[in-house]
């Protein structure tokens, strides 16, 4: 018997919350056999993750026996490939990673050895 649509994004939100991801900033669903995110994906309380973690969480939801593809429209994470790259663009708080208010209206983007283990800009 396969999954219900249901029972998989009841395991995808538990394995979100084990990992601490503020649920406020993240949408996910589950079609056919892929998850889908979309939003930012920080930890409760404005945090960031590291790349270590969410592939981590990744790998977490890759498990679920359904899945068998994760698709991202993250507004700060690229997982594409088998890679994660750290996206930081204007639409997020830029006060949380380090960036004056005045800087220039374009999306800007860090590989995560630009950041510190803090997760500020290095």
């Amino acid at each position: 018997m396969t999954a219900s649509r249901l029972e998989v994004n009841k395991q995808v939100r538990t394995i979100l919350c084990r990992h601490n991801a503020d649920l406020q900033q993240l949408n996910f669903s589950f079609v056919g056999s892929t998850v889908n995110l979309d939003g930012i994906l920080l930890k409760v309380g404005g945090g960031d993750y590291s790349a270590t973690q969410i592939e981590s969480m990744v790998s977490d939801i890759r498990r679920i026996p359904a899945v068998s593809s994760i698709s991202s429209n993250l507004l700060n994470w690229c997982l594409a490939g088998g890679s994660i790259t750290r996206l930081v663009s204007k639409r997020l708080n830029k006060s949380e990673y380090g960036y004056d208010q005045d800087e220039e209206d374009s999306d800007q983007y860090f590989d995560d050895d630009d950041f510190d283990d803090e997760g500020e800009v290095a």
